[in-house]
């Protein structure tokens, strides 16, 4: 009964045991009375069998899924993985700091300028200097690309700082250029999901 023990295996293999054992009890009892009960024996085996081949189909992994897990779980091999992952979470909450500004609409313009610079900018690049951190990790080659992509994502938030701070200062084409940096940020973000 204690948690990480999957209980309905424990009742399952109860009430199988007592299903068999019925059975074995009747086979015994009719032997006593010397009629021979040879089916039973068969009819557990075939229900066994049809119980766990329908208990397989029923749980098939998607071989795409199956192989992220195989794959994740290789990941854990290396040495640095757990820095890896403690390097990311960090960075991931560098991030949200940084968005901040860009999110808080109470801002005026001038407000947001500032925030850019004072908050967001310095996040992304110490941001950045995280993810180098990240490349001279002992990971696998899945946890290289994605610090890379992140690399690169960090990059296009500078850019996107850069072309609101364009906006925001009313320079003709900026409103394009910032929508520009915003589209290749959504592709990174689905690349990284």
């Amino acid at each position: 009964m204690k948690s990480g023990v999957d209980n309905a295996a424990h009742v399952g293999g109860l009430v199988s045991g007592f299903i068999i054992g019925y059975g074995y009890v009747l086979m015994i009892k009719q032997e006593k009375n010397e009629k021979k009960m040879t089916w039973v024996m068969p009819a557990v085996v075939i229900a066994t069998i049809a119980i766990t081949f329908g208990f397989l189909e029923q749980s098939k992994i998607d071989p795409s899924k199956r192989s992220e897990v195989v794959s994740s779980l290789k990941e854990t091999e290396y040495k640095d993985n757990d820095k890896f992952i403690d390097k990311y979470n960090e960075f991931v909450v560098l991030q949200k700091q940084a968005l901040d500004p860009m999110q808080d609409t109470t801002l005026t313009n001038v407000e947001r300028k500032d925030k850019f610079a004072e908050i967001s900018m310095p996040l992304w690049l110490k941001a950045a200097r995280l993810i180098d951190e990240m490349k001279g990790l002992d990971i696998s080659e899945s946890q290289h690309k994605k610090a890379e992509t992140v690399g690169r994502y960090i990059a296009l938030r500078m850019q996107e700082i850069n072309a609101a701070n364009k906006v925001l200062d009313n320079e003709p084409n900026a409103v394009d250029s910032l929508n520009s940096v915003r589209i290749k940020i959504d592709a990174i973000l689905n690349e990284l999901k």
